[in-house]
């Protein structure tokens, strides 16, 4: 993965299993929120492949691709909150998207600003918080919507030591509600915390730090509720014959799994 002349990622590989924390570390600018975003298909890859459940994600149709995403929380670097709503109405929008009744988005709302002791300012916009209030907001709204997996970029930057170990201690707490959690930080502070498996990310490269992680997993899931309905998409009905098979015979084969 290359951004003009600098190669940030060369032959990195990793894995995420079910129920898992991985902690990825490394410095600034080092490719940590690149390898974020191609797990959301934000970016693309050079070469080789971003897969979910023996899957390339890169074969997804679009309309897939949303569904997808709904299975992430995620809290970017920064907070990247959205500056026309309040703090209550960013933790909502995951909620919205997911067109859950207005009486569960408001009682899940309430409950996380009470988790995250931000009662206070609900009410407020991006740029009236503090920059550890921000970060709250932002690690509430990638809790909104109950996902399957947590990525979280920075998820303790800001914070001071009340605040850091009220968010370990609430990432404690989905760990035990067997949440997959991945997160992106410049030091093992939280991998530590978390007992997490501790990535190592430098010169492009990732090298896992010794571990007693069993070698057998079961699959994510992430596709079996909505990968149906695909075959059957109009979009995919105007597609090629054999781009239809292509397609098919990817996501029906290798994503499709009982429970």
């Amino acid at each position: 993965m290359s951004y003009g002349k600098k190669e940030v990622l060369k032959k990195a590989s990793v894995s995420m299993h079910p129920k898992e924390t991985v902690c990825i570390t490394g410095a600034a600018d080092s490719g940590k929120t690149t390898i974020l975003h191609l797990f959301l298909r934000a970016k693309t890859p050079d070469s080789g492949t971003v897969e979910a459940d023996d899957v390339d994600i890169q074969l997804i149709p679009k309309h897939i691709l949303q569904l997808y995403r709904r299975r992430f929380g995620v809290k970017f670097q920064g907070g990247e909150l959205l500056a026309t709503r309040t703090a209550a109405e960013n933790i909502a929008l995951p909620l919205e998207i997911q067109d859950k009744p207005l009486k569960h988005i408001d009682q899940t709302v309430q409950q996380l600003l009470e988790e995250f002791q931000l009662q206070k300012v609900a009410n407020l916009f991006p740029k009236d918080l503090s920059k550890s209030q921000t970060t709250l907001v932002a690690l509430a709204r990638a809790l909104a919507g109950s996902p399957m997996i947590l990525l979280l970029d920075e998820p303790l930057e800001d914070l001071d030591e009340k605040q850091s170990l009220l968010v370990i201690s609430i990432l404690e707490k989905k760990q035990e509600e067997s949440m997959s959690i991945i997160t992106f930080s410049r030091d093992a502070t939280l991998a530590h915390a978390l007992k997490g498996r501790l990535v190592y990310l430098k010169n492009g490269k990732l090298t896992e730090a010794p571990s007693n992680t069993p070698e057998t997993f079961s699959s994510h899931h992430i596709f079996t509720k909505f990968v149906f309905p695909l075959i059957k998409d109009r979009e995919e009905q105007k597609s090629t014959t054999s781009e239809k098979k292509s397609i098919a015979k990817k996501v029906r084969i290798t994503a499709i799994h009982s429970r």
